[in-house]
């Protein structure tokens, strides 16, 4: 199985990239691309002579940071092209392949029974350790969010009802509704049926909606438990998105970006029934502007809301006034 793995990177996180390189020149791995997303010049030129070492490593430089979908689609679009890869398999910068990790994706991959413009596979972050239970107990749903939930909040299922799953200790791989970038596994034939990752999301929620785009067409998204991948960094991104920090914290680009670009998703496929999907929406928004007002963080609601009504209206792309 021709493989070539696609990186994004960005900043200065050479040293991360350098350590998941290292790892899978050591891996059946044909070819590695490298997307250079604005990195600061030290680690641009460490990047270039890694590139000049290894054969295997082509690298793309690009000169403004373009965000998540455009940067890792001209990273897919090289890999079809120049490196002529029939699998390809996406990383973030800091995602370290366990030793296991190809083979095991690999191996759920010919086991699935599931045709190649069909699937969508994913290793699994261990970071992310809840997919574990997800795909044990055949909750998919979980990882997408509910019908007409705003953001984590429905209050049908947050106080009323869950759904629990019956847990099989082995079953080793299962549905998902939803995979990140980092991990993510697919044939080439996969994009030329499924289109590119959504650009005018920037950052974040655009594989989530390249996820949804691609259930919605009949496709299937597996995790496969024993290919692991270990996050040499714990973002911070994650801890980030709780109601108090988007009320309090000075984490405006990331709010901005995070609610706009979830309610656009939501209102694009899950939104069903928009009273309850109001009523979920004003829950939530009360609770942020509550704890902000009483906190006196007022630019916190100013960004919100901003990004609330960007979202409903489809106001996407870029905003220079969020810079990452």
């Amino acid at each position: 199985m021709k493989t070539t793995a696609v990186i994004v990177t960005y900043s200065d996180r050479s040293s991360y990239v350098s350590r998941v390189v290292n790892r899978l020149l050591v891996l059946d791995i044909n070819d590695i691309v490298i997307v250079n997303n604005n990195s600061v010049q030290a680690s641009r030129e460490i990047l270039e002579l890694m590139a000049e070492t290894h054969a295997a490593i082509r690298l793309i430089n690009l000169d403004t940071n373009t965000g998540s979908a455009y940067a890792f689609n001209r990273g897919i679009e090289f890999a079809i092209g120049i490196c002529s890869a029939d699998y390809i398999w996406l990383l973030d910068d800091d995602n370290l392949p366990e030793h296991y990790a190809l083979k095991a994706v690999h191996d759920v991959y010919r086991n699935s029974g599931i045709s190649r413009h069909n699937l969508l596979l994913a290793s699994l972050r261990t970071v992310k350790n809840h997919y574990i239970e997800i795909v044990k107990c055949g909750i998919p749903e979980i990882t997408i969010g509910w019908k007409n939930g705003f953001r984590s909040l429905h209050i049908y299922h947050s106080f009323v009802k869950s759904r629990k799953g019956h847990y099989d200790s082995l079953r080793d791989y299962g549905e998902v509704f939803s995979v990140p970038y980092g991990g993510m596994f697919f044939h080439r034939d996969l994009v030329a049926t499924r289109g590119s990752f959504d650009e005018s999301y920037y950052i974040y929620l655009d594989d989530t909606e390249f996820c949804m785009r691609h259930r919605k067409a009949g496709g299937v998204i597996l995790c496969a438990l024993a290919s692991k991948i270990d996050d040499l960094e714990i973002s911070c991104y994650n801890t980030n998105r709780t109601i108090i920090n988007f009320a309090t914290k000075k984490i405006y680009f990331q709010m901005y970006y995070y609610i706009r670009n979830r309610v656009f998703f939501e209102k694009k496929y899950l939104v069903s029934s928009w009273p309850v999907y109001i009523t979920n929406m004003i829950l939530y928004s009360s609770v942020v502007t509550l704890i902000a007002v009483t906190r006196f963080k007022f630019k916190n609601l100013a960004v919100y809301y901003t990004a609330l009504f960007h979202g409903l209206t489809g106001r996407m792309g870029f905003n220079e006034k969020y810079r990452i």
